[in-house]
């Protein structure tokens, strides 16, 4: 379902575009960060002060938080926690998205991941700028199977607890044209 503007306002973190519209401008905190597919078609990781200065060129964007991957250096932002996670990266010629997710709070199935790591992966997979989306319950990965949608994953809200698909506020649907 399509997110309304005021729903935008209240629960996203960060900013929000859909077809090249503007749905929230602010952000939640200093920490907050952006993914964007700009106009021209390239894919852009970046700060506050560097969306402020291209906003008007962004056709899809989601609020990030914390960077873990600046200009091909790993970032030092640690948690000291091991969790689920959602990261996604740009390419330096910002042609190339990977996206992250990393399954946790299971040690038989996968312990998680701290910030560092997220950026050590996004780092050998090709991408030169990588940010932390989300994580927890939110982390999230599913395909789409005829009639609807297969989990690939196994998020969970807290340790060894059951799979959960919880409600998020907002997503990336990578589409073929």
């Amino acid at each position: 379902s399509d997110i309304s503007a005021e729903s935008a306002n209240n629960l996203l973190q960060g900013v929000m575009y859909k077809r090249g519209i503007c749905l929230k401008d602010n952000f939640h905190d200093k920490n907050c960060t952006v993914f964007a597919i700009m106009k021209d078609g390239t894919a852009r990781i970046m700060t506050q002060s560097a969306y402020s200065n291209v906003k008007g060129d962004i056709m899809e964007a989601i609020g990030g938080r914390q960077e873990v991957l600046t200009s091909g250096v790993v970032t030092t932002v640690k948690n000291n926690k091991n969790d689920p996670r959602t990261a996604i990266g740009v390419s330096a010629d910002r042609n190339k998205v990977i996206i992250l997710i990393i399954d946790g709070r299971k040690p038989d199935h996968s312990n998680g991941a701290e910030y560092p790591v997220l950026g050590n992966i996004l780092k050998a997979m090709g991408a030169y700028n990588g940010i932390n989306l989300d994580g927890g319950g939110s982390s999230t990965f599913a395909v789409s199977k005829e009639g609807g949608f297969e989990l690939r994953n196994q998020p969970r809200s807290k340790e060894n607890g059951p799979v959960v698909e919880r409600e998020v506020v907002n997503g990336l649907a990578i589409i073929s044209k």
